[in-house]
């Protein structure tokens, strides 16, 4: 498994390179393979390439004996003695081979099963909903893989860039990004799953530099720092896509409160808790001082699963959202909110789990 598509387990298809990502060695949050499954392939190759020398190495052997050795088993006993034993490992050889062969096929089949009940989720680095340095991914993460866990269904997370994910959803590489606003223009190419979560999207500001809105006529003037991939609301969409804002991106979630910080840039619409989460993670306690929030929310954003736009992504849409309706009826959904509201979010689990 490497990043070329290459697998360098033999068996095709206990491990396929697909896109880049060999799904079926089940990627980690660490973006690296299961160690378990990798090493279980590893032995069957290797006893593939024993069984394979052992009976070409017997095959030698018959190459030297003659229609009058074969004849002989047959009317000469000690002879044929001594040549039993040749015969005896031929058997033994082809005998191994084939239990080789059965049982790489049966090990083919089960990843292949395992595989269609394994949920490949792309997500980003988002704390506190997503958290790459957690091994349960965050809070938005345990509750998607205990919601996935009761209709069936393992989850593994792995983490991009925004705008990858995307990517590799259109490719087909992952079943699922997470998590995302149900766009316009994301809704031609995946399919939405009912919300998660709520985000409050805020702008964030020196509080050495008065500021005040009203409408969002009252941002435009403003150099505004933005993530790259992000999105903030319709109404931000449209005006950017008519270049009425001046804009400074970038691929880091917490570059955008760098600018701020430094004058680079007037504003940085983020969520209100992940900006707070990159303030407490990124920056000293004299930083902290100097950044606040505008109490007016730009937006307030439902936040789910966007689905690849087929046959799988259907069938795992219409799993997700049923046992989803089941946690927001128990009150699961609203707890989550809570806690990402009240900055527990990091000791909050769901009832299920």
């Amino acid at each position: 498994w490497d990043w070329s598509g290459n697998c360098p387990l033999l068996a095709a298809t206990a491990c396929r390179p697909y896109c880049g990502v060999c799904r079926n060695c089940l990627l980690r949050v660490d973006n690296r393979p299961s160690p378990t499954i990798a090493t279980q392939g590893l032995w069957v190759y290797l006893l593939h390439l024993i069984g394979r020398a052992y009976i070409f190495r017997l095959l030698l052997n018959v190459n030297r004996l003659s229609t009058g050795h074969l004849l002989m088993f047959c009317t000469d006993t000690r002879r044929s003695e001594k040549h039993r034993s040749t015969l005896q490992r031929i058997v033994l050889g082809v005998l191994l081979s084939s239990l080789l062969l059965s049982s790489h096929l049966f090990a083919a089949d089960s990843e292949a099963d395992n595989n269609q009940k394994t949920v490949l989720i792309g997500t980003g680095d988002w704390p506190p909903y997503v958290d790459a340095q957690r091994a349960d991914a965050g809070i938005l993460a345990r509750m998607i893989a205990a919601i996935f866990a009761k209709a069936g269904y393992q989850t593994q997370f792995v983490f991009y860039p925004w705008d990858r994910n995307v990517y590799l959803l259109r490719k087909g590489t992952i079943d699922a990004v997470m998590p995302y606003v149900c766009s316009p223009e994301r809704q031609v190419f995946s399919l939405c799953s009912d919300p998660v979560a709520e985000s409050n999207i805020v702008l964030f500001h020196r509080k050495d530099k008065a500021f005040d809105w009203k409408t969002f006529n009252d941002i435009e003037p403003h150099l505004i720092a933005v993530t790259q991939g992000y999105f903030y609301s319709d109404e931000f969409s449209q005006a950017r896509e008519e270049g009425r804002l001046t804009l400074e991106q970038s691929s880091v979630e917490y570059r955008g409160m760098q600018l701020v910080l430094a004058n680079r840039a007037d504003l940085f619409p983020q969520d209100q808790a992940v900006g707070q989460n990159l303030l407490k993670k990124n920056f000293t306690p004299e930083e902290q001082a100097q950044i606040t929030s505008h109490p007016k929310p730009l937006a307030a954003n439902l936040l789910g699963l966007l689905f690849g736009k087929d046959e799988r992504g259907r069938q795992l849409r219409q799993a997700f959202n049923a046992e989803l309706a089941v946690m927001r009826k128990n009150g699961e959904l609203q707890r989550m909110q809570k806690a990402l509201e009240s900055g527990t979010a990091d000791s909050w689990k769901p009832a299920a789990l």
